[in-house]
C-alpha cells in the first residue's frame, strides 16, 4: 500500500510506498505540518513519518 500525492490539477506527483498493504488514512501534525500520521491497518499500527511537503490542516480546526 501507499500514499498518492496529487497536485491541485489532479496529476499524480508521487506515490510513497509502505510495507503494509492496507494504508488507510493520513493526517498532518507539528507546527510546520510536515509530520504525517498514517494508519497501517493490516499491521494495526499508527506510523509517524517525516513528510517532504507541508500537509493540509484538519478542516474542522480552521473554523
Amino acid at each position: 500500500g501507499g500514499i498518492s500525492v496529487i497536485s491541485p490539477s489532479g496529476d499524480l506527483v508521487e506515490f510513497v510506498k509502505f510495507d503494509d498493504p492496507y494504508i488507510t488514512n493520513i493526517c498532518f501534525g507539528s507546527q510546520d505540518l510536515k509530520t504525517a500520521y498514517i494508519t497501517a491497518s493490516h499491521e494495526g499500527l499508527l506510523l509517524e513519518v517525516k513528510w517532504d511537503r507541508e500537509g493540509l490542516p484538519l478542516n474542522f480546526l480552521n473554523k
